[in-house]
């Protein structure tokens, strides 16, 4: 990675074999392994800006930067990027949505507010299991955010790229 040394970042080896993952499957699933945890969230934040600016057209690009505002619950960096005229649903180079992203990270603020301006419910990522925000929400026990969803027209009958709901999603990972 450019202006990131892995020896002196004081990043542990698990959040090396995240970004090193991301960087040789040139897919971004394997670095939200660690947006979760905030000793990880400077490594995703280096790693997602690297991708952003590396890789896709300007409006993933854009739309990149909105997944990783929502994904942090940077508010004002959702907002912006809204009001500079990114679709409420737009898709990054991650195959993520800012909406799938904030209901998996429990934003319900950033929920709600894109959810307002346009984003739909039920639409499934193109990442790897092509899961929908309502799955995102599930599989880490999000129930005020499922509740949001649901109402705003997600489906929970709706599977992902292998068939799975976001019922099986929740009990899955132990919800």
């Amino acid at each position: 990675l450019p202006n990131i040394s892995m020896k002196s970042s004081g990043f542990s080896m698990r959040y090396q074999l995240c970004i090193r993952a991301a960087l040789a499957s040139a897919r971004m699933e394997p670095v939200f392994c660690v947006l979760g945890e905030s000793a990880g969230v400077a490594a995703a934040q280096a790693m997602l800006e690297y991708w952003i600016k590396e890789n896709g057209s300007d409006a993933q690009r854009e739309a990149s930067r909105m997944a990783l505002a929502a994904a942090k619950n940077d508010l004002p960096g959702v907002l912006a990027a809204l009001d500079a005229g990114v679709p409420a649903d737009a898709e990054g180079s991650s195959g993520y949505t800012a909406l799938a992203l904030a209901a998996r990270w429990g934003r319900m603020e950033i929920v709600e507010l894109l959810l307002a301006r346009g984003a739909k419910a039920d639409l499934a990522t193109s990442s790897r299991y092509g899961a929908t925000p309502l799955m995102e929400a599930s599989r880490d026990g999000r129930v005020e955010i499922a509740r949001k969803l649901i109402a705003a027209g997600a489906s929970v009958n709706t599977g992902d790229r292998y068939g799975d709901h976001a019922l099986n999603w929740a009990a899955y990972f132990g919800h």
